[in-house]
C-alpha cells in the first residue's frame, strides 16, 4: 500500500501504475466512495499504456481520518499535492460526483498548467436549485439544504447491477475502512453550496468532457448540455443510457469507449 503526506500532514492512500512513462490519468472518486470504484478503468487504461493513478480522498477509503479540511478547496489542494509529489504534467483528470468538484477547485486555485484534459462524471456544477439553475440535486435549495444532505445517503444511486469485480472491491474497502457519514456531513454541505460554472467557462479552451448517467437519480442529465453551452459549445457531452449516478461503474464498457475516444482525440 502506498501513501504520501499532504502539506497539512494528512496521509493519503494512492495507487500508481508500474508504467511511469505513459500519459498520467488521475481518477478521483466522489463523496463516500473510494479508489475501488475505478477498478475497471484502472485496468483498461493501464493496458492502453496510460499511467493511471487512483487515490482515496481524506476521510475516505484507506486514507487518514481527520477533522481537518472538510471542504472542497482543501481536497483541491490535496490533488495539487498529489500532482507535485509525483511530478506530473499533461495530466488527464477524471472525477466522479464530488471528485468533479475537486477538479474544478484545483483549476480555480492552481490553473491548467499541468492539466491536459478534464472529464467529469455525473456532477452538476451547482447543486442548489435556483431560478437560473434547475439542474441541482433533487429538490435541494437553501431552505432544505441540511435535510437534503442527510437524505443523499439513502438514495439508490444505480440502475444496473454492478460488475462483480468492482462490487466486491468496493465492499472490501467499505468493510476495512468504513465511511462515517455523520463525521463528514460538513464536507457534503460544503460541496452542495458550491457553484463551479465560472470555472467551467474560464477554462473553456481546456478540453472538457461532461459524462452523465441517462437515468441519474440526483439530477437531470440535461445539465451536461447546459455546461457545454457555458463553454461556448467547446466541451463535449456523453450520456450513458440506462445508468444512474455511477455510469463508469454500471457500464464500464461504454464508459471506457467514450473516455478512450475523448482522450485520443485531444
Amino acid at each position: 500500500m502506498t501513501y504520501f503526506y499532504t502539506n497539512d500532514h494528512t496521509r493519503l492512500y494512492y495507487e500508481d501504475s508500474q508504467n511511469k512513462q505513459g500519459q498520467p490519468m488521475i481518477l478521483i472518486h466522489g463523496y463516500g466512495g473510494s479508489h475501488a470504484e475505478f477498478l475497471n478503468q484502472q485496468r483498461a487504461f493501464e493496458a492502453l499504456g496510460f499511467r493511471v493513478i487512483v487515490l482515496d480522498l481524506r476521510n475516505h477509503g484507506a486514507s487518514a481520518r481527520t477533522g481537518k479540511g472538510a471542504r472542497i478547496s482543501r481536497l483541491g489542494a490535496d490533488l495539487a499535492d498529489v500532482i507535485r509529489e509525483l511530478n506530473l504534467n499533461h495530466v488527464i483528470l477524471v472525477g466522479h460526483s464530488m471528485g468533479a468538484a475537486v477538479i474544478w477547485a484545483y483549476l480555480s486555485l492552481y490553473g491548467e498548467a499541468r492539466v491536459a484534459q478534464v472529464v467529469t462524471i455525473d456532477q452538476s456544477p451547482k447543486a442548489l436549485n435556483t431560478d437560473d439553475w434547475p439542474y441541482g440535486l433533487l429538490d435541494d435549495s437553501w431552505d432544505n439544504l441540511s435535510l437534503t444532505a442527510r437524505n443523499v445517503e439513502h438514495v439508490k444511486m444505480t440502475v444496473k447491477h454492478l460488475p462483480d469485480n468492482v462490487y466486491y472491491a468496493i465492499r472490501t474497502v467499505q468493510a476495512e475502512h468504513p465511511f462515517n457519514y455523520e463525521q463528514n456531513e460538513p464536507l457534503l454541505l460544503n460541496h452542495l453550496v458550491q457553484d463551479w460554472r465560472d470555472v467551467i467557462r474560464t477554462y473553456r479552451d481546456l478540453p472538457q468532457l461532461f459524462v452523465a448517467g441517462g437515468e441519474s437519480p440526483l439530477w437531470s442529465s440535461d445539465y451536461a448540455a447546459t455546461c457545454q453551452h457555458i463553454t461556448d459549445d467547446q466541451a463535449e457531452v456523453a450520456i450513458v443510457p440506462h445508468t444512474g449516478h455511477l455510469p463508469h461503474v454500471e457500464d464500464p464498457e461504454i464508459f471506457n469507449t467514450i473516455l478512450t475516444s475523448f482522450v485520443n482525440t485531444h
